[in-house]
């Protein structure tokens, strides 16, 4: 057995490992690359974004009412230019 064999029999294995009848393989994942970050930081931001129990069984229309933990974004059609 060559080295990608075993590369693709592992690739398969993690794919069975996380497979659904439902929806198959599919998955969301968020990647972020950069120098300096603070991981523990940017996992908490993030984790304050999920709902918990009682708001996930909510109604999607009552998600709107949540606070944004985040900022607000500025466009750049909103953005000033200084000359």
């Amino acid at each position: 057995m060559c080295s990608s064999d075993l590369q693709d029999e592992e690739g398969l294995a993690a794919i069975r490992a996380r497979w659904d009848d439902a929806v198959g393989d599919a998955q969301q994942e968020l990647v972020l690359i950069g120098i300096d970050m603070d991981e523990a930081a940017l996992r908490a931001r993030l984790d304050a974004c999920l709902l918990n129990d009682a708001e996930y069984a909510s109604r999607p229309a009552e998600w709107t009412r949540l606070p944004d933990p985040f900022p607000r974004w500025a466009f750049a059609s909103q953005e000033q230019t200084h000359g």
